[in-house]
């Protein structure tokens, strides 16, 4: 009980009421002003009596003031221990959806982990199905609750019932604990289906919300707490804080939701209560004017504490309504509804978020449609929030006041509603990928499989240590298993023993995350004992967080390939024909033919440059035709110039050469063949038809000779036998024949020069070669 108030119907309470009506500050100063001896007599008046008044006002201001404190006292020691209770709610129903969810998952004590570290009070947490109990996380401690069964305890099935009957969490104790200790328990009914009865369990140890009450305010040095439930189930009368009760004191008391208990607060037995003030009569004359100061700030004080009571407790009912409106999106989205369905049901849980639900609409766009409150409406300051799903068009929520209101942070809007609003969005947006993921997740397995089982190449799912663990048709066809005895196998077991080595080291170097690729060639053994070649393409699958799970690999049976590749290089290396690759101005590659005609080893003349084998003079021919080739341009024609010998002799090349891609890069394939005897030939051939042909202009200047000299003759001695002929040529006669002995004789002359140039010819020998002229065509 709290001490007796003075009465104020005397006469300092009748002139306390007066002096504070005239004291109301406009009429004060206005009397100040406008009259200042009637000013001066109620100053007057009021000193006389002053100090009697102040003791008064003071002693009953201490009492309400013992009063308000309590008051105080017993809304911080409510809102110590609903911040305990809140935590182990918001503790209790995350695990409570993950539980409803995904049952007892594998991962469930890390998932506690995780809850308990988010929350400050929650020390244990266990789920209970049927009334077994089946988890508890930390374990250590906790060993000997697993499997009990809580049913075959009435008080605690009644405790288990209520909680059903209620459908929320349901707080009991403080009562002494399985595993030593005293504690509250919060019990959060889980309904998985009509046969499972799921319940979660959050522990608070009783020593943990006494430390609660020994912090801060000073509460340890003037009140004490006491904890106290009287129900059907259990009657509990605990005492939070150290101090003990004053039986004189005022006795405040208030409800505790979630567990039927009942908070009282008061003082503790030292405290002093407020003494009527005896000293303020005898210096209340020389103190009035401050004890009226002081009288006027403790009249205030009450006021301004309620003020910010009411505002906090405001603030404390919106951040419940937004969670409580978080908590109904999250509880829809659980459900089975169509997307129409679900943001229906969504847009009219909206309002009830906000700080004026019966004035506030809402409306979401989304895909092309509209879902809107019946009272929506056009606003000039609306408050959005967009959310945009993978691959689908951009989402708003929207939400007006239907009525003008005062203006807060954000036009009508708190700031705490742009959160809630925010939040909402984000949440909209993550469950909407989720469902996108999830189909595009199907849609990609049954890729994957169809891709993996029709491949036309061998493709496997391989084990980090080497063991089969799926494989394709494709892949048994090429190695000859089936795929039974492949699973039961590793690929160690069937690779060429000089192949092992490249694939160990990947799998050490993809085990310490310095890999997550490879390639080369390699050989396996057919069951049959045949060598196949495969290339093979791995990469590394990981987890999350990196650590690797398994290797996925692609086998493409290249064996006719290599063995086409051998006979080409056989081909290649036999052939009596020069075969060269040349890239980056650089031989890459020629075979023994030409290293055999140059005089080279191989790595000599992979060694040389352009310009160190090629004759300067025809340099530029064969770096234009390497030109041309590389850029496409056709030119299937073959050229021959000069190079160099090791020895430094020069010899004749004939080179043909067309554009391929060598190792990666543009490179000229092209045969070269050593055409020094073929030009050796060639010039012998030119200089006997050279030799014929002077020949032959010798004879006809001959002919043309002998032509004349004897033609000469021969048409005198045929005119001068004409005239023999004639029967009146008697006295000329001797002339005619003198002429024909002279012609005579110059013809004689000719036939003699004729066989001397004959004898000097018989004396002449000629060489003979062959020549065979079907090689210089």
């Amino acid at each position: 009980m709290r001490p007796q108030k003075l009465p104020l119907n005397n006469f300092p309470g009748t002139l306390y009421n007066f002096l504070m009506h005239i004291f109301n500050p406009g009429k004060f100063r206005h009397l100040s002003v406008t009259k200042p001896f009637i000013y001066s007599f109620l100053i007057f008046a009021a000193l006389s009596v002053v100090p009697f008044f102040i003791a008064e006002e003071e002693y009953k201001n201490a009492q309400n003031k013992e009063h308000e404190t309590l008051q105080s006292g017993l809304s911080v020691a409510r809102s110590k221990f609903m911040n305990v209770l809140y935590n182990n709610v918001a503790a209790a129903n995350a695990l409570a959806i993950i539980y409803k969810d995904f049952g007892l998952t594998n991962n469930y004590d890390r998932i506690a982990e995780q809850i308990l570290e988010k929350t400050k009070y929650a020390e244990a947490i266990q789920i209970t199905q049927n009334g077994i109990i089946k988890k508890i996380y930390p374990l250590k401690g906790y060993e000997n609750t697993i499997g009990i069964n809580t049913w075959k305890d009435s008080l605690r099935r009644k405790e288990e019932l209520k909680a059903y009957s209620k459908n929320e969490i349901y707080f009991v104790g403080p009562r002494i604990l399985r595993q030593g200790g005293i504690g509250i328990l919060g019990k959060a009914p889980v309904e998985i289906d009509s046969n499972t009865q799921g319940l979660v369990v959050v522990l608070t140890k009783f020593s943990t919300i006494q430390k609660v009450y020994d912090l801060g305010n000073g509460l340890e040095s003037k009140f004490a707490v006491i904890l106290k439930k009287k129900s059907d189930i259990e009657n509990i009368n605990v005492q939070l804080s150290k101090c003990k009760p004053n039986k004189k004191s005022e006795v405040l008391t208030t409800t505790i939701p979630y567990g039927d208990w009942r908070l009282e607060v008061s003082y503790h037995e030292k405290y002093r209560f407020a003494a009527f003030p005896f000293a303020v009569l005898v210096f209340g004359l020389l103190v009035s004017a401050l004890a009226s100061y002081v009288t006027f700030r403790i009249l205030n004080h009450p006021y301004e504490l309620k003020r910010i009571i009411n505002i906090k407790t405001h603030e404390v009912n919106e951040r419940i309504k937004e969670l409580t409106t978080i908590y109904k999106l999250n509880k829809l989205l659980q459900e089975n509804y169509s997307t129409d369905e679900l943001l229906n049901k969504i847009v009219n849980i909206i309002p009830s978020g906000w700080q004026y639900p019966e004035i506030c609409a809402a409306r979401i766009t989304f895909e092309g449609k509209e879902y809107r409150t019946e009272n929506f409406m056009q606003a000039d300051s609306p408050q959005k929030a967009t959310f945009k799903p993978t691959n689908v068009n951009e989402g708003v929520i929207e939400v007006v006041y239907t009525q003008g209101m005062k203006p807060e942070q954000e036009g009508p809007f708190l700031e705490e509603e742009r959160n809630l609003i925010n939040s909402m969005a984000e949440i909209l947006e993550i469950y909407f990928n989720k469902i996108h993921n999830q189909s595009a997740l199907v849609r990609s397995e049954t890729k994957f499989r169809s891709a993996f089982e029709h491949s036309s190449i061998g493709m496997a799912i391989v084990s980090l240590d080497g063991k089969w663990l799926t494989v394709n048709k494709g892949l048994c066809e090429m190695l000859g298993y089936s795929e039974e005895e492949l699973l039961n196998i590793d690929f160690q077991g069937i690779t060429h023993h000089e192949d092992l080595y490249e694939d160990e080291q990947f799998i050490k170097d993809s085990l310490a995350g310095n890999a997550d690729f490879f390639r080369t060639e390699k050989r396996y053994y057919h069951k049959n004992g045949s060598i196949v070649w495969v290339n093979l393409n791995v990469s590394v699958l990981r987890d999350t967080d990196g650590k690797p799970l398994h290797f996925i690999s692609q086998i493409e049976n290249i064996t006719e390939r290599k063995e086409s590749q051998q006979k080409f290089k056989d081909l290649v290396e036999k052939s009596p024909v020069g075969v060269y690759i040349f890239k980056n101005k650089r031989f890459a590659y020629v075979n023994p033919r030409i290293l055999l005609k140059s005089g080279y080893n191989e790595q000599e003349i992979m060694h040389l440059s352009l310009d160190e084998f090629i004759h300067p003079e025809d340099l530029k021919l064969v770096t234009d035709n390497i030109s041309r080739r590389l850029n496409g341009e056709a030119d299937h024609n073959s050229y021959e110039v000069r190079a160099y010998k090791k020895s430094g002799e020069i010899m004749w090349i004939e080179l043909f050469g067309t554009a391929t891609f060598y190792e990666g890069a543009p490179a000229i394939i092209g045969t070269m063949v050593n055409i020094s005897e073929k030009k050796a030939l060639h010039d012998e051939r030119d200089k006997i038809v050279a030799d014929l042909l002077q020949r032959n202009r010798d004879l006809e200047q001959f002919s043309y000779m002998v032509s004349h000299n004897i033609r000469g003759p021969l048409a005198t001695i045929l005119g001068l036998s004409n005239l023999l002929a004639e029967d009146d040529l008697e006295s000329g006669r001797d002339e005619v024949l003198l002429g024909l002995k002279t012609q005579a004789n110059k013809l004689d002359y000719v036939v003699k020069d004729v066989n001397t140039i004959l004898n000097v010819r018989k004396n002449i020998h000629p060489v003979k070669t062959t020549v065979n002229f079907t090689e210089l065509t």
